[in-house]
């Protein structure tokens, strides 16, 4: 009984702690040291369809993205939407939750 008491009063302790660790440090971040993430994603548009790949549709403002920027070669999607979503918006990859097709 008292090593649950023990048990229960250090996770207590240790949650306030780190609750308080976090407000503390959220203060610290200005808004200038945040990085500024754009991410970009179109249906139906192919690999050379851009300006900065090579295309011959006019995209000025994102080929002045794509060469003030990083620019993110090795990717794996599939060619359905809404598994490419879910997989942006989970993290894992769509065969893990049954996402082949459309």
């Amino acid at each position: 009984m008292a090593t649950n008491r023990i048990s229960k009063f250090l996770i207590t302790a240790l949650t306030y702690l780190c609750g308080i660790s976090c407000i503390i440090n959220a203060g610290w971040v200005n808004a200038g040291d945040k990085p500024h993430i754009i991410y970009i994603m179109a249906n139906d548009l192919g690999w050379r369809d851009l300006g900065f790949h090579g295309g011959r549709a006019p995209t000025p403002h994102i080929d002045a993205l794509s060469g003030s920027g990083a620019r993110l070669e090795g990717f794996y999607t599939l060619p359905h939407s809404s598994s490419t979503r879910a997989a942006l918006l989970t993290g894992r990859y769509p065969y893990r939750f049954g996402l082949q097709t459309n």
